[in-house]
C-alpha cells in the first residue's frame, strides 16, 4: 500500500505539479487552503506533508504547528517563494524537516520526503515498544525452545503466527520480538485485544469505516489493518473473536485484502498475521466457536509458551531485568536481591506468571529504599506459606485488588499524594490514575 502524501498549497498550478509528479509512489491529497490542509490531515493521517509557507487564511508556520501538536512524528517539509532565514528556523524548530525555497528540486524533494517517510516509521516503532514494554532484546529472558520457534518465524516474514499459553507469560512479547527479528522490522507493530470490544467496535477498529457508515461515523477512519501495512497485526484474544469477523480476517489472510465497514473499494494490504491465545482453539472448534480453516490456517508452526512454574530456571534472571527496568523508572540505586528473597520467589508457583512476577518486583521497588530488595519488601502471601495464612483469623490470602488498591495508595503517599510522579512509577498515565482513585474511593489523605 502506497504512503499517503498531503500536500497544502494555494498556488493551483503548484498543487498540480507536485500531484502529478508524487502520484507514481504516494497517495496525493491535495488542499488549497491551511484551513482545508488542516481537515485533511486529521481526516487522512498522511504519511507525510508538503506545506506552502505563505497562504491567504491561515500561515503555513501556524497551520505546522497545529499538525505537530496533532501528530509530532508526521514529516513535514515546508516551501516558499519568499526566502526567510528567521521564519526558515522558526519551521525547524517546530520540527519541519526541510525548509525549500520555490522553485524547488522536485528530484531532492522526493528523496528529502522518502528518508523522513522511512525516519517517521521507525520513530513511531520505537516509541511504541518504549511506551509498551521498555525490553530491549537482550533483556528479553525465554526458553531455548521460543527462541528456536522465533528465529523460524522471523525468517518467514509472511507466514501466520499462533503463540498459546496461559495469561501473563509472555505472548505478546514473543510476538513483537517475531516482528522485530524479521524482515518486517521497519515497518509498524499493531495490536488489539480481541476479547476488550464488541463485535461492532471492533470491526471498526480492525477494518476501519467510511464516513455514514454508522451513526457516530462522521469522517472515515483508517483500521488497524490498514495502518499495520508492511508490519504485523498481533491479534491478541484471538479465542473471543466473533465467528463473524472470523470470516473476514480469513479472507484477509489468505487475499491480502477487506473493505472498510460502508466501504465498497477492496484495500489491498501486505501484513503478517500474528495471533495469541491463552483457550484451547481445538476444543473450540470442536464446540463450533471457532472456524476450523481459520484455526488452521493460523497454526501452521504454533509456539506454546510454557507456565513460569515449569521455568523456574529463569526467575532469576526475570527478576534481575525488572529491578533494572523500576529502578530506572523511579531512579533508585537498586542493584538487586537478596538470597533469602529469591529462594522465595523460586518456591512460589506463580499462578499469574511472569506478569505477576512483574508486578511483585515493581512492587518491591517502591517500598525498596535500599540497594537490594529483601523479605520485608515482598508480598506477605509470598513471605509466609498459605497454611500459615490460612491459620491467622481474619487474615485470607491478598486478592489482586487488595494488591493494587494498596499499592496505589503507598505509591501516593511516596510521592506526596503527587499523582504525576505516582502515575510514573506505576506505570500507567495519570487520567487512569484517576478513574482508579475515583472508583476505589481513595482518600486525598
Amino acid at each position: 500500500m502506497k504512503p499517503t502524501l498531503l500536500i497544502v498549497d494555494d498556488d493551483k498550478s503548484v498543487l498540480m505539479a507536485l500531484a502529478e509528479y508524487f502520484s507514481q509512489d504516494y497517495e496525493v491529497i491535495s488542499a488549497a487552503s491551511g484551513g482545508d490542509g488542516l481537515k485533511a490531515f486529521d481526516l487522512n493521517s498522511p504519511t507525510a506533508v508538503i506545506l506552502d509557507l505563505r497562504m491567504p487564511d491561515m500561515d503555513g508556520v501556524e497551520v505546522l504547528k497545529k499538525m505537530k501538536e496533532k501528530d509530532p512524528q508526521a514529516p513535514v517539509v515546508m516551501l516558499t517563494a519568499f526566502g526567510d532565514i528567521k521564519t526558515a528556523v522558526d519551521a525547524i524548530k517546530l520540527g519541519a524537516e526541510q525548509f525549500l525555497s520555490k522553485p524547488v528540486d522536485l528530484q531532492a524533494l522526493d528523496s528529502i520526503l522518502g528518508r523522513a517517510v522511512k525516519d517517521a516509521r521507525l520513530k513511531r516503532r520505537y516509541k511504541l515498544l518504549d511506551e509498551k514494554s521498555g525490553y530491549r532484546k537482550d533483556d528479553l529472558v525465554l526458553p531455548p525452545e521460543i527462541w528456536k520457534a522465533i528465529t523460524i518465524m522471523a525468517g518467514n516474514p509472511d507466514t501466520t503466527v499462533l503463540i498459546t499459553g496461559p495469561t501473563g507469560v509472555g505472548k505478546g512479547v514473543v510476538a513483537e520480538t517475531i516482528h522485530n527479528e524479521s524482515a518486517r522490522r521497519d515497518a509498524p507493530f499493531v495490536d488489539i485485544n480481541c476479547a476488550a470490544l464488541t463485535e461492532t467496535l471492533l470491526e471498526s477498529e480492525l477494518f476501519g469505516h467510511e464516513a455514514g457508515a454508522f451513526t457516530d461515523a462522521k469522517k472515515a477512519k483508517k483500521g488497524l489493518m490498514e495502518m499495520a501495512d508492511g508490519g504485523t497485526l498481533f491479534l491478541d484474544e484471538i479465542g473471543e473473536m466473533p465467528m463473524s469477523l472470523q470470516v473476514r480476517i480469513l479472507k484477509s489472510i489468505e487475499d491480502k485484502t477487506f473493505r472498510r465497514v460502508g466501504g465498497t473499494n477492496n484495500i489491498n494490504v501486505d501484513v503478517r498475521i500474528t495471533a495469541a491465545t491463552n483457550a484451547d482453539l481445538r476444543k473450540k472448534v470442536e464446540g463450533g466457536k471457532f472456524r476450523e480453516d481459520l484455526y488452521y490456517r493460523l497454526n501452521v508452526i504454533p509456539i506454546e509458551i510454557p507456565p513460569l512454574k515449569k521455568r523456574t530456571n529463569e526467575i532469576e534472571d526475570l527478576t534481575n531485568v525488572f529491578i533494572k527496568e523500576f529502578s530506572a523508572k523511579m531512579n533508585k540505586p537498586i542493584r538487586g536481591i537478596e538470597e533469602q528473597a529469591m529462594a522465595v520467589l523460586k518456591a512460589h508457583p506463580w499462578p499469574g506468571n511472569i506478569r505477576e512476577l512483574r508486578n511483585v518486583i515493581e512492587r518491591a521497588a517502591i517500598l525498596c529504599f535500599e540497594d537490594k530488595i529483601s523479605m520485608e519488601h515482598l508480598p506477605r502471601d509470598l513471605r509466609e506459606s498459605e497454611d500459615e495464612i490460612e491459620k491467622e483469623p481474619g487474615s485470607p490470602m491478598t486478592s489482586l485488588l487488595e494488591m493494587e488498591i494498596k499499592q496505589i495508595i503507598r505509591t501516593l503517599k511516596h510521592t506526596g499524594n503527587n499523582r504525576a510522579k505516582a502515575a510514573k512509577i506505576l506505570g500507567i498515565d495519570v487520567s487512569t490514575l484517576g478513574r482508579k482513585i475515583k472508583k476505589y474511593k481513595i482518600e486525598a489523605d
